[in-house]
């Protein structure tokens, strides 16, 4: 295997015993630092949950930091038995707040269920829905909750600002 020396090595391959050297040193270094990696998530998690716990948003470092973020996932809620726990206040199914009500389609009169699912709620039918009348979007949208994930420690560049 023929090596130029520059700030990071370059490595250059050019027949199968130097390609066999190169996985098999590959495999090694994995080896050899898979130890430090599990330290590192430990690391990082233990960190978070350290920010999380004080409400530090950022961590500045030499030269870089590392900011708290927070997100949820926001997705259509169908049966009541998919409502997340703890059930957001005043959140509602979409079966629940469907039963009852129907749609006239093509001259045509069907539940209302059957007109905004296909198996899972379809955001487009629901749209389409709240925008022909059969339902009211104060009444469905009790169904589209948002549900917090973790939060998380993101490393960026540079000085934080705010």
């Amino acid at each position: 295997m023929a090596r130029a020396k520059t700030a990071v090595d370059t490595v250059r391959v050019t027949n199968l015993d130097e390609a066999v050297r190169a996985l098999e040193e590959m495999e090694e270094i994995g080896e050899r630092i898979k130890d430090d990696m599990a330290k590192q998530v430990e690391l990082k998690k233990a960190a978070t949950a350290w920010a999380v716990a004080k409400k530090v948003d950022v961590i500045q470092l030499d030269g870089k930091y590392f900011r708290q973020i927070n997100r949820a996932s926001r997705f259509w809620v169908g049966e009541p038995d998919e409502m997340p726990d703890p059930m957001p206040k005043g959140a509602k199914s979409l079966r629940e707040i469907t039963r009852g009500l129907t749609a006239t389609v093509k001259g045509k009169e069907i539940p209302l269920w059957n007109f905004i699912t296909k198996r899972v709620p379809d955001p487009e039918k629901i749209d389409r829905a709240v925008a022909l009348g059969f339902v009211k979007e104060a009444t469905i949208s009790k169904a589209f909750i948002e549900k917090p994930q973790a939060p998380f420690l993101q490393r960026f560049q540079g000085e934080a600002s705010g």
